[in-house]
């Protein structure tokens, strides 16, 4: 490359005058960096002469020769490079951004010469930039260089690796001989720090350098004395945040193996009490700050230390911690309004977790003494919370100050989970006087409603901490909600309502107190303000709650079909709880006719308006916006009540009912004869009657969807969207879930549209229901067993048939069929068409070259579960279909090795194993001995020897870890960095920058199999 100085200074001039639109210069100013004539023209562009610009550029580069391409330059013009370098900062010393990096320049050259070029480097430079031997600088400059020279160094060192290339073990190496030069460098420190003469803005360098010594990390007990020494100066506003930095830095470094030394180190930050005092009577929020951080770091990094003092010392030591611990709690009750007057107390909470995790981590009487010192702290801070999260007025915060408020309050809510486990009934002993205060004052003045507000905000934090066998304090905080005059105060109503939703689970252990709660919350559905977080609490209760309940049912159903009466436009949320909450009522064993007549008001408004949408639309042809909105709304409050009826006694005990899946529904094995879904001319009214001679009435659900479905499948012939699909599945899907048997009147009208619902959109939702239906009617002895073989067939067909043209658009769904596939293997093996079955394994294999992760999981875990049932099943044909695509599975690995997520690579071993397993022998290797022959394959990439070294630490392999290396060194290998010092720094690939998936595309792997 021919390079002129001229060009290379026209170029940065015209570069830095508009460096917008020069990607053209900035590529090629960057490739003269890298290249070797740099070494040639670098120190030219440093003429004095120049512009800053050229200047600069001049300095960065010597910078990236040194740094980077050390390894270009002869050994023996390393002196002369360091003599310019030397000569190049005095030149410079007065401009900062290129001295900067010039001795960024100068710190990597110390690292690449110091374990043997030049081992007394750092004595040499500390005598060259000596005040008293320098005249060409004034001493404050020349103690400026030297110490911004030795804070760059150890950061350069931290940074090596990546931009220096410099090997682990040689870094090592760098490290050891920095450690032997420290006492050095700490004593001259010390001495500039000492020096009466020396200015502030010399010892902030001094005292940054010291910080970047310390992160080596260097012991404390060496370098407690100066750090200690380094606490006056905190009090001086320029040297705080580097002096509090590095006291912070001195601690959270260390390893902790002298735990004497650092106690009385501790103890000595005490002394920054009377600065933290000045700055609070200053108002020096920036200093606090500081201090309180640095107090919170040494809690958090020797917390179980600091703990065990407390236990065993009974003077100074232990008083410095209660000390300390106490400052923190002050830090958390500063005065004002967080965030408007002030940011400090937010610091700390992170240390109210980690005592109280620690502190529990000791047992027996070491416990009890550590609860009996830390417990006075925790209640003076539930004091200090309740004050804390008080709401300021409305007016007084911005949108923004709003939400950092919201999120204050929660830490506090944390904090007062943590704060539980340490006091338990002190807690609420505490919080129960203050209830008892704060309903005084409201009854006094329903304007003093705030303190009571932050104490519900308290009790709903507690609420899932609390034990459930707790008889005395909650059932006095219960009955206490009547005697509170809520007057229509919405907020108040709102955290009360949600307070006690918090206690669900605990009332519903404790009936008898259900009936200071119901109320509260039946009187909330009738105000539209209130109505949401009514059904909220509502809900949760009817949840916690369902044979308890019982009592409460005609109420808590007349107020939620008026709440839906009355407030039609509510939030669809809230009609979605109102829903459920009924549903769960009419769940807890009503008379049937109760049950058809509350159904009756609730549904009749519903599938009115879902049959007004379908008429509408046959007339149009298709659905509006408006009216697919509309649908998706209707269908999802169906759902939720097709989630929760259940009129089956056993179901809310019964665990396949809440599992959302038809994983673990159990297949049905009794026969039923033939079942006729009648149609309904009139879809406003359900009628009751009798599905078998077995049962003398059938689930209310079941009437229902009598109902619904053929309307659904009526308005499904005339159009389907995504959205559509989606609620009208999830509704089946939780029917299924519900009803379990009790579905099969419904099998006919389900198999029309269950497959038109799947083959229509291929959407994997739907593939669910059809999963659920095949789980419970699908066994060899059910009655419906053909008609689900059916169904499945249809399924995979279609599935089968539009996936393979171009499976990148429809990953999600692969992953489905996939999952579906693999159940079907395990359990239902004779659910499956024997045409099918090589095609889903085809596809399988296909499958594992998709970028995302969810769907290679799936297809790897099918290819699996294939393999081994292959050999341990009676059906022979499974075992060709491995044995033909053997080949096809080995290319399609090997290529993903090569063009991989990082992640997949244990899924790519997981397979291999188990192909060993059960199929190493003659047809496995001669299947890798036809790769390894076929220069074609990823013949750029690898060779010969890498694919037949890949062979034999695959079939030899005799753990995991074999299989992973073999793995690992066949994707280096790929890569052409397998046997380098980057290969060998990673136990497994690092992962490849994105690309498109098109260029992921795996070459041409030979024919399919037949």
């Amino acid at each position: 490359m021919d390079i002129s100085l001229t060009k290379v200074e026209e170029a940065i001039i015209q570069f830095y005058e508009n460096p917008n639109g020069k990607t053209d210069i900035h590529h090629w100013l960057t490739s003269i960096q890298h290249s070797t004539h740099a070494w040639t023209f670098a120190f030219n562009l440093l003429d004095p002469c120049k512009s800053n610009e050229v200047q600069f550029f001049g300095g960065n580069t010597v910078y990236i020769k040194v740094s980077r391409y050390w390894h270009e330059l002869p050994k023996e013009e390393y002196e002369g490079l360091k003599r310019k370098l030397l000569e190049m900062i005095a030149k410079f010393a007065d401009n900062k951004p290129i001295v900067g990096r010039l001795l960024k320049a100068m710190a990597a050259f110390v690292l690449n010469t110091i374990d043997n070029d030049w081992p007394t480097a750092l004595e040499d430079l500390v005598s060259t930039f000596n005040p008293d031997a320098v005249t060409a600088l004034l001493p404050s400059t020349a103690l400026d260089l030297l110490f911004s020279l030795l804070m760059i160094i150890p950061d350069e060192l931290e940074n090596c690796h990546e931009t220096m290339g410099i090997p682990r073990s040689k870094r090592n190496l760098i490290k050891s001989k920095l450690h032997q030069s420290s006492k050095g460098v700490l004593t001259l420190m010390r001495q500039v720090i000492e020096a009466n003469q020396v200015s502030n803005l010399v010892k902030e360098v001094v005292i940054k350098a010291l910080d970047s010594w310390l992160r080596l990390p260097l012991p404390l007990s060496d370098t407690k004395d100066l750090l200690i020494l380094l606490i006056p100066y905190s009090n001086y506003g320029l040297l705080c945040e580097s002096v509090v930095e590095c006291l912070r830095t001195a601690l959270t470094e260390y390893d902790g193996k002298t735990p004497h030394t650092t106690m009385q180190f501790i103890v000595q930050l005490l002394q920054l009490t009377s600065v933290l005092d000045e700055a609070l009577n200053a108002e020096d929020e920036n200093t606090a700050s500081l201090i309180y951080g640095l107090f919170t770091s040494i809690v958090e990094n020797h917390s179980k230390l600091l703990l065990k003092v407390a236990l065993e010392d009974q003077g100074e030591q232990r008083a410095a911690v209660l000390q300390l611990v106490s400052l923190l709690v002050q830090c958390s009750g500063t005065p004002g309004q967080y965030p408007t007057h002030e940011t400090l107390s937010n610091i700390p909470f992170s240390v109210w977790y980690t005592i109280q995790d620690d502190l529990l981590s000791f047992e027996g009487n070491d416990r009890v003494l550590l609860m009996s010192l830390f417990s006075p702290v925790y209640l003076q801070l539930v004091d200090t919370f309740l004050h804390k999260s008080l709401l300021p007025p409305d007016e007084a915060l911005t949108a923004e100050e709003k939400e950092l408020f919201r999120c204050y309050r929660q830490d506090i809510c944390d904090s007062y989970m943590y704060t539980y486990f340490i006091l338990k009934s002190a807690m609420l002993e505490k919080m129960e006087r203050h209830l008892e205060q704060c309903i005084e004052r409201i009854q006094r003045d329903s304007r003093d409603w705030r303190p009571l507000e932050s104490l519900l905000h308290a009790y709903a934090s507690v609420a899932e901490t609390v034990a459930e066998s707790d008889t005395e304090h909650v059932p006095r905080f219960v009955q206490c909600m009547p005697l509170i005059p809520f007057g229509d105060n919405v907020h108040l109503i709102t955290v009360a309502l949600s307070t006690l939703g918090a206690y669900a689970d605990w009332l519903n252990y404790h009936q008898e107190f259900l009936e200071f709660v119901i109320p509260l919350m039946i009187e909330a559905l009738d105000n539209e303000h209130l109505v949401g977080s009514a059904s909220q609490a509502l809900r949760d209760l009817t949840l916690e709650c369902p044979v308890t309940i019982a009592p409460f049912a005609p109420p808590i159903l007349n107020a939620c079909q008026n709440a839906l009466v009355q407030f039609p436009q509510s939030d669809s949320a809230v009609k979605e709880r109102i829903i459920t909450i009924i549903a769960r009522v009419l769940s807890v064993g009503l008379e049937q006719e109760v049950i058809m007549k509350h159904l009756n008001q609730t549904l009749t408004p519903i599938i009115s308006q879902v049959d007004a949408i379908k008429t509408a639309a046959q007339i149009t042809g298709r659905h509006s916006k408006e009216q697919r909105h509309q649908l998706v709304h209707l269908v999802k409050l169906l759902s939720c009540l097709a989630r929760h009826l259940n009129s089956n006694t056993t179901a809310f005990t019964d665990p396949v009912n809440h599992s959302g899946d038809g994983s673990s529904v159990p297949p049905s094995c009794a026969a039923a004869g033939d079942a006729v879904v009648p149609g309904s001319s009139e879809p406003s009214q359900i009628q009751h009657s009798s599905v078998s001679s077995n049962s003398s009435t059938e689930q209310p659900l079941l009437m229902v969807l009598r109902l619904v479905l053929p309307i659904l499948l009526e308005i499904i012939d005339i159009e389907l969207q995504p959205d559509i699909i989606e609620v009208v599945c999830k509704l089946l899907k939780n029917s299924l879930s519900t009803l379990l048997s009790d579905v099969e009147p419904l099998i006919p009208l389900l198999l029309v549209m269950v497959p038109k619902l799947y083959c229509t959109s291929l959407h994997p939702a739907a593939l669910d229901v059809i999963k659920l239906l095949s789980v419970l009617f699908g066994s060899p002895c059910s009655a419906h067993v053909s008609q689900m073989q059916g169904m499945v067939e249809v399924s995979l067909q279609c599935s089968l048939e539009r996936l393979k043209p171009d499976l990148w658009r429809h990953t999600d769904v692969i992953k489905s069929l996939l999952t579906f596939a693999t159940n079907l293997v395990r359990k239902q093996s004779h659910m499956l068409h024997p045409s099918h079955v090589p095609a889903l394994y085809a596809l399988a294999i296909q499958a594992l070259n998709l970028p995302e992760d969810y769907t290679v999981q799936a297809a790897t875990a099918y290819i699996n579960r294939f393999i081994q049932i292959s050999r341990e099943s009676k059906i022979v044909h499974f075992e060709a279909i491995v044995v033909n695509h053997m080949e096809i599975l080995l290319r399609t690995v090997m290529n993903c090795a090569c063009h991989p997520h990082r992640q997949n690579f244990p899924l790519l071993c997981d397979l291999l194993r188990t192909l060993c397993k059960f199929y190493a022998g003659p047809q496995m290797l001669a299947s890798f001995r036809k790769i390894e022959a076929d220069d074609s394959f990823l013949g750029q990439r690898l060779s010969r020897q890498d694919k037949h070294k890949f062979t034999t630490g695959v079939m030899g392999a005799s753990t995991v870890r074999d299989t992973m290396a073999a793995v690992t060194d066949l994707a280096l290998a790929s890569r052409g960095v397998a046997s380098t010092e980057f290969g060998s720094t990673f136990p497994a690939i690092p992962g490849v920058p994105y690309m498109d998936p098109s260029a992921l595309t795996p070459p041409h792997v030979g024919p399919s199999p037949p």
